[in-house]
């Protein structure tokens, strides 16, 4: 099974719907962004973060206000995001679990640009 296969399969994708989900409720985007307008994408992409193209899970935040990059917020948010995916592992079937458990780890963005890198 390849990479992008696997991160399209159903149980994945409604899973991290479900985390997006709870950041919203739990006000951790909010928190890291100042920004109640803010928003949240989680998914397994293929990206280059700058060794070359790797398999990641992706923290994609859009928001229009100015963020503190530096702020530990973020990297609450990050360990959030890492413990509800390895609930969310779990219940996956065990060969797409086993694929994406090959990511190289997870990238939080916000608009697009790189702001912390977690290795798994």
């Amino acid at each position: 099974m390849k990479f992008a296969k696997a991160a399209a399969h159903e149980g994945v994708v409604d899973g991290l719907r479900c985390i997006e989900d709870k950041i919203f409720e739990t006000g951790q985007l909010v928190t890291a962004t100042g920004d109640a307008e803010s928003d949240v994408t989680l998914r397994f992409l293929i990206a280059d973060i700058g060794n070359g193209p790797a398999p990641y899970l992706i923290i994609d935040v859009t928001t229009g206000a100015a963020v503190d990059e530096e702020s530990d917020a973020w990297v609450e948010l990050s360990d959030y995001v890492y413990s509800k995916y390895l609930d969310l592992s779990g219940s996956l079937p065990r060969r797409t679990s086993s694929v994406l458990g090959e990511a190289a780890g997870q990238v939080t963005r916000v608009n697009g640009r790189a702001i912390l890198l977690s290795n798994w």
